[in-house]
C-alpha cells in the first residue's frame, strides 16, 4: 500500500488525484477512447431476417458510457425502424448510466417505429441489475437470442 504524504494539503491533493483519477487521464482523447473501448467490446451482426444483434462484453459504466452511446446511436441511425437486440450475457458490470442509455435508445427506436430488446440469461452477471431496477416495464428482456429474434415484431 502506498503511504499518504503528510507534508502539505497540496501534496495530499496531488496524491489523491494520482491514485483515483481515470487511468486514461492526460492521454489524447482518441487514445482514451481506445482504452475505454477495450473495457467494453461489441460485435455487431445482422440476421437474415433484418435484426441487428449487438453482443457486448466487458463493463458498461461511466467511463465506457460514451462507447456504448456511440454504438447505439450508429445502430439506430443506420436505418429507420431498426430492430436491435443487445446481447448482454458477457457484460460483467452494468451501471445505471448504461441502463439509462439503453432506455434512451429504446425510446428512440420506438419513435422511429423500431424495436430494441435485451438478451440476458438469468445467470449473467448483469441480470441482477435488471431484476433490482424497474426497467422490465420499459425494456423487453429475453433469456436467449433465438427467443428475441423470433418473438420481436417483424
Amino acid at each position: 500500500m502506498t503511504p499518504v504524504p503528510a507534508s502539505s494539503d497540496q501534496s495530499v491533493d496531488l496524491f489523491v488525484r494520482k491514485r483515483f483519477e481515470r487511468p486514461t487521464a492526460g492521454m489524447p482523447t482518441s487514445a482514451q477512447r481506445d482504452v475505454e473501448a477495450v473495457r467494453l467490446g461489441a460485435t455487431v451482426a445482422r440476421t437474415r431476417s433484418g435484426y441487428t444483434v449487438i453482443s457486448f462484453h466487458g463493463e458498461i459504466d461511466i467511463s465506457t458510457g460514451d462507447v456504448l452511446e456511440e454504438i447505439l446511436s450508429n445502430a439506430l441511425s443506420a436505418s429507420p425502424g431498426a430492430r436491435i437486440v443487445l446481447e448482454l450475457n458477457r457484460v460483467s458490470f452494468l451501471s445505471v448510466r448504461g441502463l439509462g442509455l439503453m432506455l434512451d435508445a429504446h425510446q428512440q427506436a420506438r419513435r422511429g417505429n423500431g424495436e430494441l430488446a435485451l438478451v440476458v440469461d438469468e445467470a449473467a452477471p448483469c441480470a441482477r441489475v435488471l431484476r433490482i431496477l424497474p426497467t422490465e416495464a420499459h425494456l423487453v428482456v429475453f433469456s436467449t437470442l433465438s427467443a428475441s429474434v423470433s418473438d420481436l415484431p417483424a
